[in-house]
């Protein structure tokens, strides 16, 4: 793999990553998969022995997802007084 192609997959990689970090599902996945074509087209042997495996990975991300959705929406939905706010700063606290 020439250096460009490899610069292009890691820079797809990281850069969709950060995307999907930060919200913007569509641009971040179509940047992960410009990555995964390049390697796609660089390794078709190798990607077709991944690809077998790629359903169940894709099942099992679905439901971390899921979980780890559900469970942000019930930290949002808790009624604590000051529940998911820092410490706030008193002005009549003194050390």
């Amino acid at each position: 793999m020439t250096s460009l192609k490899k610069a292009v997959v890691i820079g797809s990689f990281s850069v969709g990553a950060l995307l999907l970090c930060k919200g913007k599902r569509t641009a971040g996945l179509a940047l992960t998969t410009v990555g995964v074509a390049v390697l796609a087209a660089e390794y078709p042997k190798g990607f077709a022995v991944v690809s077998v495996f790629i359903p169940g990975y894709f099942s099992r991300a679905a439901r971390i997802y899921s979980t780890v959705t559900q469970i942000a929406d019930q930290f949002r939905r808790r009624d604590d007084v000051g529940a998911g706010y820092p410490l706030q700063y008193s002005p009549d606290y003194t050390d």
